[in-house]
């Protein structure tokens, strides 16, 4: 009798196993964007981390790939800091998200004292330039792909960022 038990016992573990195998290769795993990943270790243990949007499906045709459920390309209003010229300011940047290059686009008068700073996501300052016209292209095709910010800046205060994907 307890032979049998122990079969039955056996037989729901067993059986319990190989569903939870077939759910596991069954179900999908969660896709990123990643702007940055690292390692960090010390004597009490490690972490490993990225930084990124979730995607939540990924179509192809090849040539071009559609992240779905991922906020691609937004603009960040800054509203701590004011400025008369902020008020006026009409700024875009296109295409975004993009391979080689970014245009951005200034309804200014072009003698304001503007600059714009490229920037990732760690802090680094990428570059910084003035703005000379009311179109500057910015070559981003040397940049590894990630998430960067680009601010617009009238005498030192941010006027306006926008987050910047490339692909």
């Amino acid at each position: 009798m307890s032979n049998k038990i122990s079969m039955t016992s056996f037989s729901r573990k067993y059986l319990l196993i190989v569903a939870l195998s077939a759910f596991s290769l069954l179900s999908k795993a969660q896709e990123a964007t990643n702007s940055g990943s690292g390692n960090i270790s010390s004597t009490s243990g490690s972490v490993s981390f990225s930084v990124g949007l979730a995607a939540y499906s990924t179509l192809t045709d090849g040539t071009t790939n559609l992240s779905q459920g991922v906020q691609q390309a937004y603009e960040i209003f800054v509203t701590s800091a004011f400025s008369p010229i902020s008020n006026r300011l009409q700024a875009s940047v296109y295409p975004n998200p993009t391979r080689d290059y970014i245009v951005l686009d200034i309804n200014l008068d072009p003698t304001q004292q503007l600059s714009y700073r490229l920037i990732d996501l760690s802090g680094k300052e990428i570059f910084a330039q003035q703005i000379t016209n009311s179109s500057s292209s910015i070559s981003m095709s040397e940049l590894s792909e990630g998430i960067y910010m680009l601010s617009v800046f009238g005498n030192q205060v941010i006027l306006q960022t926008f987050l910047v994907v490339k692909h």
